[in-house]
């Protein structure tokens, strides 16, 4: 009598634990360098970017970046003057100062999202659309 409640309960908890199992689209490392994956297997939420989050910065923001692993991230910003900024390694959150965007045009962003060893990595671009300079800013001469 026993028997079938504890048969059902036993497959309705291997059922339950077979199916939360995610699967692992995470290469393992070998000895030829590190292995380039799709960034959606790093993040655990989109990259995200607020920009002029104090009202005073209109060429500035704040990119938040969510991984389900540690994690280090490089963000690039090309152009005439790059700016390349890295996070601390190690965190399962960042949030980087997004600086040295040109005004009026669109600024694309590179984010190479590594995991704590370098064995695997990936990229995001995102672009974003920075105003153009206020009137009442003088012109720089040099």
């Amino acid at each position: 009598m026993l028997k079938k409640p504890f048969v059902l309960s036993a497959a309705l908890f291997l059922l339950a634990v077979l199916s939360c199992r995610q699967e692992d689209d995470i290469p393992p490392p070998d000895d030829n360098g590190p292995k380039e994956v799709p960034v959606g297997n790093l993040l655990s939420a989109p990259i995200t970017i607020e920009m002029d989050p104090n009202g005073l910065t209109p060429l500035a923001g704040i990119a938040r970046i969510s991984t389900l692993e540690r994690t280090e991230v490089e963000m690039q910003i090309p152009g005439e003057y790059p700016v390349q900024v890295a996070s601390k390694p190690g965190a399962l959150s960042h949030e980087m100062l997004v600086l040295g965007l040109y005004p009026g045009r669109e600024n694309e962003i590179i984010f190479k999202i590594s995991n704590t060893d370098n064995s695997y990595y990936g990229y995001d671009t995102l672009t974003v659309e920075a105003p153009p300079l206020p009137d009442f800013l003088p012109e720089i001469e040099i």
